[in-house]
């Protein structure tokens, strides 16, 4: 999971920039450590950025 946020923030994230968020809803059978997974990806690659 991590490595495909990694992919999208490199793919999307380039240029202009790209807001991380997951879609309207949730599915109530997403795996809990796959939400966490977004956003610690998130959080890590945003620090790496503006540092």
């Amino acid at each position: 999971m991590r490595r495909e946020v990694w992919d999208n923030l490199r793919i999307f994230g380039s240029g202009k920039g790209y807001i991380v968020a997951p879609c309207h809803n949730l599915q109530p059978n997403t795996p809990t450590a796959n939400i966490l997974a977004l956003y610690e990806a998130v959080h890590e690659w945003g620090g790496a950025q503006s540092g």
